[in-house]
């Protein structure tokens, strides 16, 4: 666990659940923002200094965003980077036009050196089944998993999620994905349905292989029920 010594934004006391390796430093954790703070008005970027990572500097990565337009929970991604050993950067989130809730940013993300790129490829992928889904016309589009003794990458796409009625929860197992695993995330429902506020977003909690869908919204007049993520998650 990573406690973080300061930051440029005003925010209280920040954990990260962390792995780190000279190779990467993979994140998870949320943040709450407070976008009325005279801190976080006059930053430029948001600057989150830790002690000293196993990496002195990294390429680009993304954290997501979270809020709320109107009543839909939305996400987008935003793109962050380890400026040096002792500091974290994310660029500033996007200002909600029509917000009712206050931002938070997820991290389930890993940055590596600079001047090196991720291949997951290189190891041996895991494939995943969709088993005893709660509606019926679920099926995987695309998938990359990738699981070390220390995370899991999940990028995945699937399609058939969408709901007779608003609000409606589902939940479905992908069988090949370990157990340590608990996290509640961060999925893109429809990515065609975006707005200037970001994408529509589908929160999901993943315990093991069993992925449980908090309640979903604006399914309803869907065309597609498709939602996607891409993430790491550290196992315990």
């Amino acid at each position: 666990m990573i406690t973080a010594t300061g930051n440029n934004f005003g925010a209280y006391t920040i954990q990260l659940k962390d792995y780190q390796s000279d190779k990467m430093v993979v994140l998870n954790g949320r943040l709450e923002l407070n976008p009325e703070s005279e801190e976080y008005q006059a930053a430029q970027q948001l600057e989150i200094y830790v002690p000293d990572l196993s990496i002195p500097k990294s390429t680009m990565t993304a954290v997501f965003q979270h809020g709320k337009s109107w009543t839909r929970p939305m996400v987008t991604a935003l793109k962050s980077w380890i400026k040096d050993k002792n500091t974290i950067v994310i660029e500033k989130p996007l200002v909600l036009k029509s917000a009712s809730a206050e931002p938070e940013l997820d991290f389930f993300c890993a940055y590596v050196p600079k001047g090196v790129r991720f291949s997951p490829q290189a190891l041996n992928p895991t494939p995943l089944t969709i088993e005893n889904p709660t509606l019926p016309n679920m099926s995987i589009t695309y998938q990359q998993c990738f699981i070390t003794d220390h995370w899991v990458f999940l990028a995945i796409q699937v399609r058939g999620t969408k709901t007779e009625t608003e609000g409606e929860e589902f939940s479905f197992r992908l069988a090949g994905l370990p157990n340590g695993i608990s996290a509640d995330v961060p999925f893109f429902f429809n990515a065609y349905s975006y707005s200037e506020d970001g994408s529509y977003e589908v929160p999901v909690h993943i315990s093991g292989d069993l992925l449980t869908c908090l309640g979903v919204t604006g399914t309803n007049w869907s065309q597609g029920g498709v939602m996607e993520t891409r993430l790491f998650l550290i196992r315990s």
